[in-house]
């Protein structure tokens, strides 16, 4: 689930840094279809839903202290960077910096499930 919906999340973001070009080839993402301020409050909404179920393996047990360590210290603080920098900036530079370190937030949140289990 952690990395279907840090993918999600990452996969919306290259499409609103390649909304223009989208547009121009006809090709019909999200941020085409609905706007970028959408496709924005869709990341909003994904990375919110996805910091909550971090929290899930550790309450049930599933996993133990090194993950929920690992997610509270490294993997939640970034995904809370980047919604803040997505609204401070919504540049193309911005965007490619933000879809690269949730590239780096995934090889995380997985080594944290590693480490946990």
């Amino acid at each position: 689930m952690f990395a279907f919906l840090i993918n999600l999340i990452r996969e919306i973001v290259k499409d609103m840094e390649d909304i223009e070009g989208d547009k121009q080839q006809g090709i019909n993402t999200y941020p085409v279809s609905y706007g970028f301020k959408k496709a924005k409050m869709l990341v909003v909404f994904v990375t919110i839903v996805l910091i909550i179920l971090t929290l899930y393996p550790f309450v049930v047990k599933l996993y133990a202290i090194e993950y929920f360590l690992v997610v509270m210290i490294f993997v939640n603080p970034l995904l809370v960077y980047i919604i803040k920098s997505l609204f401070d900036d919504d540049s193309n530079k911005n965007l490619n910096k933000l879809s690269n370190l949730l590239k780096l937030n995934m090889v995380i949140g997985l080594t944290a499930i590693f480490l946990g289990k």
